[in-house]
């Protein structure tokens, strides 16, 4: 298998190899990718409880004979982004000889709390670019972008993308920052504070002139997400939906003097609360 793999250096590529590969077409939107599993690599999918895992890849070796567990007790769409990770893994990694084998035998984990964390990222670790291909193979982005084309950017909107290709919403919005042609940004919010940012490629790039607010810094009460954090449920806030916010809530200097747009996600299973922020003036016609 590696030698498809091996003259590709990103998980773009990667994703698209495979599911050319597997016979998708370009505009599927469902993979069932527990049967590629399953029926063409014939490796067994188990669930069960995981303390601490998402995944857990068990091979033997170089027969890439054996079985890949789950966590059963995560939502059916998370399971699916977990066996993507672990397909990576399978196609790219093990028969690079990236991941360590003992006496015949691989054994990789997962942990629950970082899987899924380099999607969206420019990072380039194993983990990080299995994270890159499982969104790229679950949500190709010719027919992921052409399902938002004209809609009006929400995070409701992505949702209802997300159930078209059976994804986390988290794991949707997550991948239209990484599509977006325009300034936009991911935001993570634990106990208050700004824990990490997932930007688009153009947002990244104005970081010399727009100085936002640091890892670790306190989030402004007078967000949607800060009210969110000091305990106000959706139905008690101004609207549903996006809402307009002064750039200085979010930003320590900058030269941009109109509003921002702000949804909040909220992941009550796994007790996550996202701000997704974008300049309306780059999504006029999203």
């Amino acid at each position: 298998m590696i030698s498809k793999y091996s003259s590709s250096a990103s998980p773009r590529e990667w994703a698209s190899i495979a599911r050319s590969s597997f016979g998708i077409k370009q505009d599927q939107v469902f993979v069932d990718v527990e049967e590629l599993l399953t029926e063409i690599l014939t490796v067994d999918v188990r669930r069960a409880v995981l303390p601490s895992l998402a995944g857990l890849l068990l091979l033997r070796m170089p027969r890439l004979e054996g079985t890949v567990l789950i966590e059963e007790r995560d939502s059916w769409e998370r399971q699916r982004f977990t066996l993507a990770h672990e397909l990576k893994h399978i196609l790219v990694d093990v028969t690079a000889g990236l991941i360590q084998i003992h006496n015949g035998i691989l054994i990789h984990p997962d942990t629950a709390e970082t899987l899924g964390y380099g999607m969206g990222s420019t990072a380039i670790g194993i983990e990080a670019t299995a994270d890159q291909f499982a969104g790229e193979f679950l949500m190709a982005a010719t027919p992921f972008k052409k399902r938002l084309k004209g809609a009006p950017v929400s995070i409701a909107a992505i949702a209802g993308v997300a159930a078209e290709f059976r994804v986390s919403i988290t794991a949707a919005v997550t991948r239209w920052v990484s599509c977006a042609e325009g300034r936009c940004v991911l935001i993570e919010i634990r106990r208050g504070k700004l824990y990490r940012f997932v930007p688009s490629s153009q947002f990244a790039a104005q970081s010399t002139s727009e100085k936002w607010l640091e890892v670790g810094a306190d989030i402004s009460p007078r967000t949607r997400v800060g009210r969110r954090t000091a305990g106000e449920l959706e139905f008690e806030l101004d609207a549903p939906g996006p809402t307009a916010i002064s750039s200085r809530e979010w930003m320590r200097r900058s030269t941009h003097k109109g509003n921002l747009m702000e949804d909040v996600l909220d992941v009550p299973q796994s007790g996550r609360l996202y701000s997704l922020i974008w300049y309306p003036e780059d999504f006029k016609s999203a």
